[in-house]
């Protein structure tokens, strides 16, 4: 052979092996990307922090991860993959169990079985009912779905936003569908859409979402367009931080709400990415929780949820107060003079230790006493009341879960009852004070604003307004003090969601 046909031979070799590499670097290397165990630990792991935030309840810390599972898989070709399907189980017992959204949970079910035919809920969540019923009803709705012809023809909920509001409704809409993506980019208008049931008659939809710089949720009408969609626009300006927030409305002729998707306190998400948590104008939010919901800087955050705070288990309180009201009874000491009918202060005051334990994170009971004093002069002393003990049993409702929250009580009890104090205005038996009863059952209203310092430290201000019968009598209490609490109330959810903490071992398996 020649030197010109060797030099021939090896531009040939090397050309072919050209085309090899190219060939393996359009096919070969994404395939092994699909494949990279690097990409499945990851996936796993946010899995595995998921379901830890699961045993505490914080729910939207788990949904933070699975989500962010979801997106990460997706961009590195695990759309496929086993752990993918496991990712959509544990985000369906998260949505069904934590989150109480069965129909989102059922979706999440659907995507499991649609990437994996014969996935099972894991062993530990076979006894929830809830969870059982779910991941039927949603294994029968893939079962009766046609049967796909294409690869690329994706299952109804897995449509994305965006463009896609001029495709076809879905053939089977179950109540108000509202497909989303999982991930956007910053800066970058977002559509939204939905599609609603006809049997539900919904005549206008909106769109409540919260995005960068929005310190409560802004409500958007959408439009119904040609191809049945109810669309909406989010503007490019919201678009930033690390999530957009939101969730949609069905009303009816009258304005009245039908059904919804996603709610104030669980929300729909959309992670932000490609700004490597940036904002778009470059100022880093470091402690920025995407699925924080309140507490902004400026603001009281009252009516907005943070799951940070409001965790406390039970707590020992101690307060001091006073008041006055409606007098309507004799005096204790003097026969003398008419029944007191009028205005009176109730003493120098009171104070008031109580117990409480917290039934959920939103509603409470306690039993708070009620021990009033009456300075009285030695001679009134001998003959006049001094104060009153008394306890109450308190039912309290709490607003959202945040550091500044509102409450409202519902009261009653008994013992002493209260009194009122009396400093005679005439010139016969001047120094001699006096009080009037009411009681010894009392019963009434309350409300009072609360300020948690930590977990285990609380500010509480509180007015109170208590009838006493049979003896007749109206006080108003004004008091304030603190709280000392202890335990938590994601301990107690963490024993809900017991059937929900999935197995790892089997996630790890599917690797």
């Amino acid at each position: 052979m020649t030197s010109r046909q060797q030099a021939s031979t090896f531009k040939l070799k090397k050309g072919v092996l050209g085309v090899v590499l190219a060939v393996a670097g359009f096919i070969g290397i994404p395939m092994a990307r699909a494949q990279s165990p690097s990409a499945i630990d990851k996936v796993v792991q946010l899995n595995k922090k998921a379901m830890e935030d699961l045993d505490l309840a914080d729910f939207d810390s788990a949904k933070k991860e699975l989500l962010e599972a979801v997106s990460f898989g997706g961009k590195n070709g695990l759309e496929t993959h086993p752990v993918m399907a496991r990712t959509y189980v544990h985000l369906g017992a998260l949505y069904v169990v934590g989150l109480k959204d069965k129909a989102k949970g059922q979706e999440y079910f659907g995507k499991a079985l649609e990437l994996q035919g014969d996935i099972k809920l894991d062993k530990n969540l076979k006894d929830n009912k809830d969870l059982q019923k779910a991941f039927s009803a949603a294994a029968a709705n893939v079962a009766a779905a046609p049967a796909k012809t294409e690869p690329a023809a994706a299952a109804e909920p897995a449509a994305p936003a965006g463009d896609d509001e001029n495709a076809d409704l879905p053939s089977n809409i179950v109540a108000l569908d509202c497909p989303t993506h999982d991930d956007t980019a910053p800066g970058k208008a977002v559509t939204l859409r939905c599609a609603a049931a006809p049997n539900l008659k919904i005549a206008n939809v909106a769109l409540f979402y919260k995005g960068a710089g929005m310190d409560a949720y802004e409500e958007l009408a959408m439009e119904q367009n040609a191809k049945g969609w109810w669309v909406a626009e989010v503007p490019k300006k919201r678009v930033d931080g690390k999530s957009l927030q939101f969730f949609f409305e069905g009303r009816d002729a009258s304005g009245k709400p039908v059904v919804s998707n996603g709610r104030a306190e669980s929300p729909l998400i959309i992670l932000i990415t490609g700004n490597g948590g940036q904002s778009s104008k470059g100022v880093r939010h470091e402690d920025e929780d995407p699925l924080s919901f309140g507490d902004e800087e400026g603001g009281l955050g009252i009516g907005t949820l943070n799951t940070n705070y409001g965790n406390r288990r039970a707590w020992l309180g101690i307060s001091v107060g006073t008041g006055g009201g409606l007098a309507w009874n004799r005096l204790e000491a003097r026969n003398d003079l008419a029944p007191i009918k009028g205005f009176a202060f109730a003493g120098a005051g009171h104070l008031a230790p109580e117990l409480g334990i917290m039934l959920t994170p939103n509603l409470s009971f306690a039993v708070q006493g009620r021990l009033q004093y009456i300075p009285q002069n030695s001679l009134s002393a001998k003959v006049a009341g001094r104060g009153a003990i008394s306890a109450l049993g308190k039912l309290s409702y709490y607003t959202a879960q945040n550091k500044n929250r509102l409450f409202f009580t519902v009261e009653g009890g008994g013992g002493d009852g209260f009194r009122f104090a009396y400093i005679p205005t005439d010139s016969k038996n001047k120094n001699l004070n006096d009080t009037i009863h009411a009681g010894n059952f009392m019963a009434g209203l309350g409300t009072g604003f609360l300020h948690e310092f930590g977990p285990h430290f609380m500010w509480v201000f509180e007015v109170n307004v208590l009838g006493g019968f049979p003896d007749f009598g109206v006080v108003a209490d004004v008091s304030t003090g603190f709280h000392f609490g202890g335990g938590s109330t994601k301990k107690k959810a963490a024993k809900d969601m017991d059937a929900a903490a999935t197995s790892i071992d089997e996630l790890d398996d599917d690797k």
